[in-house]
């Protein structure tokens, strides 16, 4: 079971990240990463993935409930429902280079091959999310950004 200190750091992370502070997200995941039970890895990954996926939408005026994001990234099949959002998870997850690899990274590390493989990928997520979201107010255009 994830602590709740556990999700409020996810979260602190997650914002440092958006805020353009991609170096303090990833300290903060660092502390963070000695804390968490093995058990645990998963839906930290979970957490994160999710609060990223929301930030995607939240710089394109919309907000998702917590419903909508359990339905869209958690429940079963959510990937084939809406397959825009794994596309903007897997952008945000390759951490700029427009490719799955750290994705692959991530779930595979998840899966019980690499506990510091999982951290460096939940510290890619979150510095990709500050780049996204920096492009973003900058209004890049024609970037892999647009969701449709």
């Amino acid at each position: 079971m994830v602590t709740t200190t556990v999700v409020r750091i996810t979260h602190e992370a997650l914002d440092a990240a958006l805020r353009g502070d991609a170096a303090g997200a990833v300290d903060l995941l660092a502390d963070l990463a000695g804390t968490i039970p093995d058990d645990d890895l998963e839906a930290v990954a979970r957490l994160l993935a999710q609060a990223a996926v929301a930030a995607v939408y939240r710089t394109r005026g919309r907000v998702l409930d917590a419903d909508e994001m359990w339905v869209l990234t958690v429940a079963p099949g959510a990937a084939e429902r809406a397959p825009e959002l794994l596309w903007a998870y897997r952008y945000l997850t390759a951490a700029g280079n427009r490719d799955t690899g750290t994705t692959d990274a991530l779930w595979a590390a998840v899966a019980g091959r690499g506990r510091d493989r999982t951290i460096r990928a939940l510290c890619d997520l979150a510095g990709a999310a500050a780049r996204v979201t920096l492009d973003t107010r900058l209004g890049t255009r024609g970037s892999a950004l647009t969701i449709r």
